[in-house]
């Protein structure tokens, strides 16, 4: 019985050692997500691509341990532009990942794929009372 015990001491303490905590699963998850990121592709529900590769002016995001941004660039005169009211800046309370899910910016992003320097990823959002859900591939930029 004694030796019963101690086995059993023993597979209690290793399974204790063997799990991650949430926080150290976040803060792992966190770090394939923070970067300078912009969308080269966007396509539609309806298979619509809206970005092409030649675009000249891609939409980026910040984002940081502190906040995420959003920037929408646009191209005028052979010059990509963007207005400062565009760029809209959430602290860190604001959004959310867990891994597989973004929240940002009263969005939804279900994460397809992410590796070192692509991020794809389901946006669903609302315009005037409809659902719209794209599909953006994004590359991280320096």
């Amino acid at each position: 019985m004694n030796l019963f015990k101690k086995v059993m001491m023993l597979l209690v303490i290793g399974i204790c050692l063997s799990c991650e905590s949430d926080d150290d699963a976040t803060s792992n998850a966190l770090q394939n997500i923070i970067g300078n990121w912009e969308v080269i592709s966007l396509v539609s529900e309806e298979g619509e691509e809206f970005i092409e590769p030649n675009e000249p002016c891609f939409d980026k995001y910040f984002i940081t341990e502190e906040d995420a941004r959003y920037l929408e660039f646009f191209p005028f005169n052979d010059e990509c532009l963007s207005a400062e009211d565009d760029f809209f800046t959430y602290p860190r309370l604001s959004y959310t990942y867990d891994g597989t899910t973004f929240i940002f910016d009263d969005g939804l992003f279900q994460i397809i794929e992410i590796t070192e320097n692509t991020i794809k990823w389901f946006h669903t959002y609302e315009i005037q009372d409809e659902t719209i859900t794209d599909m953006e591939t994004l590359r991280r930029i320096q």
